[in-house]
């Protein structure tokens, strides 16, 4: 709730290494702005993450400063994340599509390569509900599966892209677990060896 940005902060002055932290947007308006601007400030070498899905997901989607809507439904005046940031002295601001994950990357090697604070806005609508208002819709979500004749056993989709559905077998194998899969599609993304795909579709 905020207190990664103020730990990224105290990292900065006593670890050599770049330090990157995230929170979620609602986080950010609830108690991540102090640390940003005592970053800036202070001229702490971090790279502080804001995950933007204009929800609070964590606690049942309700609406923040950041959505259209206030806590009673009625319209609001939307504040983007990157404005306030922007407002805080930050001079260096990437915003991403975190499904894009080639440009994500790139992003934020440029983020770490800047000498200061920065931040990344990691802008995408919340998977849960986006898979909701498809449903809603009538249009059904696919799952992911591993093509285990394809499957190298590299191990990236397991050890580097760490979607929670992952998991090793019994046979040691890697599978996805169906339950955990929310269709994003994003490991197929990132598989070299083009060995995920679509299995099915939720009911």
């Amino acid at each position: 709730m905020g207190s990664n940005a103020g730990t990224a902060c105290g990292l900065a002055v006593s670890v050599d290494d770049k330090v990157i932290s995230f929170m979620g947007d609602s986080t950010f308006f609830h108690s991540g702005i102090p640390p940003i601007i005592n970053a800036v400030h202070h001229n702490h070498d971090v790279v502080m993450t804001v995950l933007d899905n204009r929800t609070t997901a964590m606690t049942g989607h309700q609406p923040h400063p950041g959505t259209e809507f206030d806590g009673m439904g009625r319209p609001a005046k939307k504040i983007r994340v990157e404005d306030v940031v922007k407002g805080c002295g930050v001079e260096h601001i990437e915003i991403v599509d975190p499904n894009n994950i080639k440009e994500t990357t790139q992003a934020f090697k440029r983020a770490l390569e800047f000498k200061g604070p920065s931040v990344v806005v990691s802008k995408a609508p919340c998977i849960l509900l986006a898979n909701r208002d498809k449903r809603k819709q009538g249009t059904k979500v696919p799952i992911y599966e591993i093509d285990q004749e394809k499957c190298t056993q590299c191990k990236l989709c397991i050890s580097r892209f760490s979607c929670p559905a992952f998991y090793y077998g019994k046979d040691g194998r890697i599978y996805i677990d169906e339950q955990q899969c929310n269709g994003c599609g994003n490991c197929a993304s990132v598989c070299g060896f083009k060995a995920i795909r679509p299995k099915e579709v939720k009911k």
